[in-house]
C-alpha cells in the first residue's frame, strides 16, 4: 500500500505500520509421507499508526489487541 507523503510525517513520533493476518494450516504431502505446516495471508493487512519509540514484538502485540478490540 501507498500513502501519500502529506500523510505520513517522516520525523513525527508515529509510523503507519501494515498487519497481515495468517493463517497456520496443517497439511500431509501424501508424496513423502511427511507432515507440514504452513501459512497463508488472508484479508486485507491493517494499518496501524504506531509510535516509533514503543516498537518492541510484546507492545506491537498489545496495540493490535487494542486495534482489533
Amino acid at each position: 500500500y501507498q500513502l501519500s507523503s502529506g500523510c505520513v510525517d517522516q520525523d513525527g513520533e508515529e509510523m503507519v505500520m501494515a498487519v497481515y493476518m495468517r493463517e497456520r494450516s496443517h497439511y500431509r504431502d501424501y508424496g513423502s509421507g511427511s507432515n507440514s505446516y504452513g501459512t497463508s495471508l488472508f484479508g486485507h493487512p491493517l494499518l496501524m499508526s504506531v509510535p516509533r519509540a514503543q516498537c518492541t514484538r510484546e507492545d506491537l502485540y498489545q496495540l493490535l489487541l487494542k486495534r482489533l478490540a
